[in-house]
C-alpha cells in the first residue's frame, strides 16, 4: 500500500499503527514524505512487535521531523 505523501502526520501515524496489529494481508506500506514525527514512527514501530505479515516499510528521513 503506498501512503505517501498524504499529509498524514502523528494522529494519522497512530491510526495506521492500530490497523497492524491486527493487519494479516498488508506486507508492504510506503509511509514516505508524511511528516509523521518521532512519536508517529514510534507508534509504527510498537505496533509491529505483533504484525508478523508486514514485511516491507518504506520511510525516508524526511517523515521524522520535530513536530513542535
Amino acid at each position: 500500500m503506498n501512503l505517501s505523501k498524504n499529509c498524514i502526520g502523528v494522529e494519522g501515524a497512530k491510526l495506521i499503527s492500530k490497523s497492524l496489529k491486527s493487519n494479516s494481508n498488508l506486507v508492504t506500506l510506503f509511509l514516505d514524505n508524511n511528516n509523521i514525527g518521532e512519536e508517529g514512527i514510534k507508534s509504527i514501530f510498537e505496533s509491529l512487535q505483533k504484525n508478523s505479515t508486514l514485511t516491507s516499510l518504506h520511510i525516508s528521513d524526511k517523515i521524522i521531523r520535530d513536530n513542535k
